[in-house]
């Protein structure tokens, strides 16, 4: 792992100064994987903390079942082969 500083340091060598793998490698004492990674992935290798499980949503969590139960349609609808609309709009009103 490698801290964001080096990552800005690599990025700038490169897209700034338009160095080569080679030559940042020689420069920070890195090997040209770790550089390319830092390019091309920085989020995977960067210390920091990273959330084991997503953030919830606080607006949407206590009312996602309402609306996928409303989204879901009258089953007498679609026995008559009517089609079944549910707009945002719709939804909306119903909660």
């Amino acid at each position: 792992m490698i801290s964001v500083e080096t990552v800005q340091q690599v990025q700038t060598l490169r897209y700034e100064l338009g160095k080569t793998y080679e030559e940042i490698g020689a420069e920070l004492g890195m090997s040209t994987k770790t550089i390319a990674k830092a390019l091309l992935r920085p989020e995977q290798i960067v210390d920091g903390y990273q959330r084991a499980e997503p953030a919830g949503r606080p607006v949407i969590d206590p009312v996602k079942g309402r609306i996928e139960e409303l989204l879901k349609g009258k089953d007498w609808a679609r026995e008559k082969g009517r089609k079944v609309r549910r707009t945002a709009r719709w939804v909306w009103r119903q909660l």
